[in-house]
């Protein structure tokens, strides 16, 4: 459970400001987890091997932005707020004992973000940032015992990053 929580994550916004301070765009992140592979046994060290299992998460988010900016030390330095609502993807890969299950569900979600930059020439900027994508979708495990079948799971997840930004 711990390496699904742990993995690589792609994000990218491109973003027009009409105004100093506002602008619009579009943001996306991929998030995809570490696989894990595991045998999992009784307590009794004895024991053979219940099950093996094998995971992977994958979870996509897209939707359009809002941007405020703040201008500081002649616009060598801002700070951006972001704000998006949109599409939400989870896939999840699962082998138990050499038998593929395959999760999906879709619907709405939201990010939410903020950075500190700092330009370094007139086209480009490096910052550090932070966002939190949010998000509860509903997946259905046909092979879970038929009351567990239905499962509504949070997709949230913290980031913390540095990048590069480049205008035009």
């Amino acid at each position: 459970k711990e390496s699904l929580r742990k993995g690589t994550i792609i994000s990218g916004d491109l973003g027009y400001f009409f105004a100093p301070y506002y602008g619009v765009g579009l943001s996306v992140s991929s998030f995809t987890s570490a696989k894990k592979s595991a045998t999992l046994t009784n307590d009794d060290q004895n024991s053979t091997p219940l099950y093996s299992l094998s995971n992977q998460v994958h979870i996509l988010y897209i939707g359009p932005s809002f941007y405020a900016r703040n201008l500081m030390f002649k616009g060598r330095v801002s700070s951006i707020l972001s704000i998006s609502g949109g599409y939400l993807k989870y896939v999840e890969d699962r082998v138990i004992d050499n038998m593929p299950n395959k999760l999906t569900s879709s619907g709405v979600g939201a990010k939410l973000g903020i950075s500190l930059e700092y330009k370094v020439i007139k086209n480009v900027g490096v910052g550090l940032n932070g966002g939190l994508n949010l998000g509860r979708l509903e997946v259905t495990d046909k092979l879970a015992p038929t009351d567990e079948q239905i499962q509504k799971l949070w997709m949230n997840h913290f980031t913390l990053g540095a990048g590069v930004r480049f205008y035009y």
